[in-house]
């Protein structure tokens, strides 16, 4: 079990986050930039760091969105991105990433917690549901073709 330090991405610890995301996906970096920049700002998303020695190990993004249902509203956390490094997997990173977030969502008023992954990412549903997350909704997805012009 490693006990990572957890920083919330502030200005400073930008270039650290996309150090991680470069590791993990393709993307626009000037686009990428601005968003974790806009993201560090907003009072409802969250950005966390896991630093392990000093370097960033970890990271975790999430946001708060109300919703409206016929019932009345709800306050729910979104995690959209948990990385971890891979030397630094199954060492209880990805737990004290997201468990501070989950205390980040109650401070919040947020009253439950969702986490969106691809239907093939076996390695991640496992890991969410030690965590004592549980399936509950099936989403489909289709690309919509834009009209030509």
């Amino acid at each position: 079990m490693t006990d990572a330090q957890i920083w919330k991405v502030g200005p400073r610890e930008v270039h650290e986050a996309m150090e991680l995301i470069k590791e993990s996906f393709s993307y626009d970096e000037v686009e990428a930039l601005k968003l974790l920049k806009e993201k560090v700002r907003s009072e409802k998303e969250l950005l966390l760091l896991a630093k392990f020695d000093g370097k960033a190990v970890g990271l975790l993004e999430a946001e708060i969105m109300e919703r409206s249902f016929l019932s009345g509203k709800k306050m729910i956390g979104v995690i959209y991105t948990i990385l971890i490094k891979e030397k630094h997997r199954r060492k209880g990173v990805g737990r004290q990433l997201t468990d501070t977030a989950i205390i980040w969502f109650r401070v919040n008023q947020a009253t439950e917690t969702v986490c969106n992954l691809p239907h093939d990412d076996v390695e991640t549903a496992d890991f969410l549901k030690k965590l004592e997350f549980l399936p509950y909704q099936v989403r489909m997805r289709r690309e919509i073709e834009p009209f030509s012009q």
